[in-house]
């Protein structure tokens, strides 16, 4: 099923791509008549997106490893009153109604696997559905937050086209399938902006939430610098270290030790990532100590830390996309993680961005992370295997390098007049 659904997506992408490449010369794209009307984009969209959205469903239930890092079961397992680091460490594996006996692998704090208790009450079969159709309801909360804050009053095709392509990204539907977290945190992330001037606790109780998947949020927590805006970083804050105590308490543990075990299992992850320092250096092979990466990831951040607090009139949504970037650079992700690609991808739609160059560099970004990698993926069964990772390795480091500068660009623009309002 889920082969059926990818191989009619790509060949719905490549009919659609070679009716644009094949337009007669002088033809305009013209949304008002013919074939290239806003009803027949709106239809070849939702179409689309809706094949998307059936893979996800299929990947995140109908696999035999559906939802894979949920973390259903290291949240089951501290429920249960019982230390799931330790049963990490211990290679031992887990007997439960999951997919198969299998090792934890809670890279999270114990607060944040707290946040899943409420799934973890019900079965595994149960919890996965629900997490999925939690994972829908958070897609489409980003959506409506975002659009209510950096889009006001704009055509619902606009909202169509940006919902629809989200929907369509190779990020969103492998998040959704492995049942991944940064949709959570994204979601609660556009509640704390949302109610950030007017109620700044609950957006501190909303910034507390968003920091389930932390690696992704605390870069973007920077923004609250930007805005000048401590008070909610303070309750997040002070939110985690209750619930971590709380936790300590309820499996009687030191809680140093529950800060330092899941930063030890996370260690373990830190050269599978993706476009991260880390990740790239590892990739190179060259031998070279983590340091390196870790000093550039520390400097990278610094510098977005002191634009943002020298800067408070830039364009909030350019902040947010140059946080999103840096995020992407400095800690552990996967592809999934690039989520975070709504920002930019609002960006584009956003009038104030005028900055042409910046937006064809902001476009290519975001085709080669969030769309082209489901193209390589299908060419992966075409092309033999050494020619093929050799392209491969072709595509990820001009994607890699595409990222960074598009990052840098983001930094110069955000600490320049030219970005300010």
């Amino acid at each position: 099923m889920a082969f059926v659904l990818g191989r009619l997506f790509d060949q719905t992408i490549f009919l659609f791509g070679l009716g644009l490449t094949r337009m007669p010369t002088g033809v305009k794209l013209d949304l008002k008549n013919g074939f290239y009307s806003k009803k027949i984009i709106s239809c070849i969209l939702i179409v689309l997106a809706g094949i998307s959205v059936a893979a996800a469903i299929h990947n995140a239930i109908f696999v035999k490893k559906s939802s894979v890092d949920f973390q259903w079961d290291s949240a089951r397992v501290l429920l249960e009153k019982k230390n799931p680091y330790e049963i990490a460490f211990s290679n031992e594996k887990v007997e439960s109604d999951s997919y198969v006996p299998h090792r934890l692998k809670p890279n999270q704090f114990p607060s944040c696997l707290m946040l899943l208790w409420p799934y973890a009450l019900f079965s595994w079969p149960i919890a996965k559905w629900l997490w999925m159709l939690s994972n829908f309801l958070f897609t489409g909360l980003i959506l409506f937050v975002l659009f209510k804050i950096f889009l006001k009053n704009r055509s619902p095709f606009i909202y169509l086209v940006i919902s629809c392509l989200f929907l369509m990204s190779t990020p969103w539907r492998n998040l959704v399938g492995n049942g991944q977290h940064t949709l959570f945190s994204l979601c609660f992330f556009s509640l704390a902006l949302l109610v950030l001037d007017k109620k700044p606790v609950l957006s501190g109780v909303f910034l507390a939430l968003s920091f389930f998947k932390y690696a992704s949020i605390f870069p973007l927590a920077i923004y609250f610098i930007y805005k000048r805006q401590f008070r909610p970083l303070f309750i997040a804050l002070g939110i985690h270290l209750g619930l971590h105590l709380l936790a300590a308490y309820w499996i009687n543990t030191n809680p140093i030790d529950l800060i330092l075990e899941p930063l030890a299992v996370s260690a373990e992850l830190l050269q599978e990532g993706y476009i991260d320092f880390f990740s790239l250096f590892a990739q190179m092979n060259t031998g070279i100590s983590a340091l390196v990466p870790a000093v550039l990831s520390g400097t990278l951040l610094l510098a977005a830390s002191l634009i943002c607090f020298l800067n408070k009139k830039s364009n909030d949504l350019l902040v947010l996309t140059m946080l999103g970037f840096v995020s992407v650079l400095v800690i552990y992700h996967r592809a999934y993680d690039l989520v975070i690609l709504i920002f930019p991808l609002i960006l584009l739609f956003e009038s104030s961005m005028t900055d042409r160059w910046f937006k064809v560099l902001l476009i290519l970004c975001v085709l080669l992370t969030g769309y082209f990698s489901r193209i390589v993926d299908f060419l992966q069964t075409r092309i033999p295997g050494d020619p093929f990772m050799a392209a491969f390795h072709t595509y990820y480091w001009i994607m890699a390098g595409i990222w960074i500068l598009t990052t840098v660009c983001c930094l110069v623009l955000v600490g320049s007049k030219k970005s300010n309002r």
